[in-house]
């Protein structure tokens, strides 16, 4: 059990607060208390926090949870590798800019989400793109 914010586990599971949040409404995430600091609990009644909670990230990556739009286009598209581009800058060891920044220079094919600019790309093409212009030191 590892035990993080709402805010490190929606950039862990690329999502948004708002969908870790409905996900816990709609009991595929359970809370766990937040533990209150020793002085303050001499000051309060309570030793967790009223308001804030932990959620456990592992729970979560076994239910393989993610927006419904995010499984609509990878339903679309079977046969491709769809990744978010900070999870390509994590899988290449870069930061996430340098990972758009590629994404960009090559022209890879970009598969919006419906919503702002939350898109994911095709890996393969990534590192296809990647080899082809001598950085396949970043294909792992």
């Amino acid at each position: 059990m590892r035990l993080v914010t709402t805010k490190q586990l929606a950039d862990e599971l690329f999502v948004s607060t708002g969908t870790i949040h409905y996900w816990i409404r709609t009991g595929k995430l359970k809370k766990h208390p937040f533990p209150v600091a020793e002085s303050t609990t001499r000051s309060r009644s309570y030793t967790v926090s009223p308001r804030r909670f932990l959620l456990d990230a592992e729970e979560a990556k076994r239910a393989g949870l993610q927006s419904s739009l995010e499984q609509a286009v990878k339903d679309e598209h079977p046969d491709k590798r769809l990744l978010y581009p900070g999870e390509a800058a994590q899988i290449m060891e870069v930061t996430h800019t340098y990972s758009l920044q590629l994404i960009r220079r090559f022209k890879i094919k970009k598969y919006y989400l419906g919503y702002g600019n939350t898109f994911l790309i095709d890996g393969d093409e990534l590192a296809d793109a990647l080899e082809e212009n001598g950085l396949d030191h970043l294909v792992k």
